[in-house]
């Protein structure tokens, strides 16, 4: 069978797949949290009657898991709603949340940033600096500030750019980074597609119903 798409919420076991899928679009980008962007068809209202598209439920393709940010429903093509839903990395979105980033000691600001990710699972590339980080400042003064806060606030403070790609967690320079990385294809975190030229089913693929445009730069 085709890789699904699961919506459940925080710590339950049961997940529910969305069926009727009409496109999947994913977002890379320096500037923002990795995002995606699902549009589908909820026949008869069945989804929305049982409030299952909530804000902060996760939304899971493949390995990837991101927290639904917003839910935009519009007509469909016939009586059915068409339904948007938008979700960023999940790691990300509890940064965010975390409302207690004295919790972490750490020496330099990159061993913050570490220690940040680990604490999240994500993965972790960052360049050494000899930026220092006040916890005690930092306790005191950011009550109303996130975790997510902080970390970008270090990054600024040592010119850093700091960005999440694939569940790893950058934190570094513009020339650091450059040539080192790059974004994935076909293989290594993106999802995998299946031109249906045959009656065979893969799994863990998505077939297509049409040709997708592809560009990269």
């Amino acid at each position: 069978m085709p890789t699904p798409v699961y919506v459940g919420i925080l710590g339950e076991l049961t997940l529910r797949e969305v069926a009727n899928v009409e496109s999947i679009e994913l977002s890379w980008t320096m500037d923002a949290v990795s995002q995606v962007t699902v549009t589908c068809i909820d026949p008869d209202f069945n989804m929305l009657r049982s409030n299952y598209f909530q804000v902060r439920r996760d939304i899971i393709i493949g390995p990837d898991v991101f927290g639904i940010a917003s839910v935009r429903v519009e007509q469909g093509d016939g009586v059915s709603p068409r339904v948007t839903i938008e979700g960023r990395r999940l790691a990300i979105q509890q940064m965010k949340r975390d409302k207690n980033p004295g919790s972490i000691q750490a020496s330099t600001a990159t061993e913050y940033a570490f220690i940040a990710a680990e604490r999240y699972n994500m993965a972790f590339q960052g360049q050494a600096t000899s930026v220092v980080p006040n916890i005690a400042n930092i306790t005191e003064s950011t009550a109303d500030e996130s975790l997510w806060d902080v970390l970008t606030s270090l990054a600024s403070e040592a010119q850093f750019v700091i960005f999440e790609s694939d569940n790893t967690l950058y934190f570094a320079s513009e020339q650091w980074l450059l040539g080192k990385y790059g974004l994935p294809f076909l293989g290594g975190g993106a999802i995998a597609l299946w031109w249906p030229t045959s009656p065979q089913v893969w799994d863990d693929f998505f077939p297509l119903v049409q040709m997708p445009e592809l560009y990269t730069s």
